[in-house]
């Protein structure tokens, strides 16, 4: 009986998940796009990301902004994500161990 159940479950939610898709048309895209731009950047916050760093593996595990700029963030996370910026962030977290967090300035 467990098992039955379980089985009305994975097939409910396999279904939910194939009917719903989790990406956006491009329309939406330029949508959303178009409404950020509306917003300005809160005053101090520009150029700066948020990153938590795994200093075991040497890794960016998550990046975020309060920036607006779209173009800022695709080169600031492109620089942090590829690890160019490994170097800065070993020092920026040196003496600290495991996920740490960090105000890492793009614009150095």
């Amino acid at each position: 009986m467990k098992g039955l159940i379980t089985g009305v479950l994975l097939a409910i939610t396999s279904t939910y998940a194939l009917a719903s898709p989790n990406t956006m048309s491009k329309a939406e895209i330029e949508k959303y796009y178009a409404q950020l731009k509306k917003y300005k950047t809160p005053k101090g916050e520009e150029n700066k990301m948020s990153v938590k760093y795994d200093t075991k593996n040497k890794k960016v595990m998550m990046a975020s902004t309060m920036d607006y700029d779209m173009e800022k963030q695709g080169k600031c996370a492109d620089r942090l994500f590829t690890g160019k910026e490994t170097k800065k962030l070993d020092e920026m977290a040196k003496g600290r161990t495991g996920e740490v967090d960090l105000i890492f300035d793009c614009s150095q």
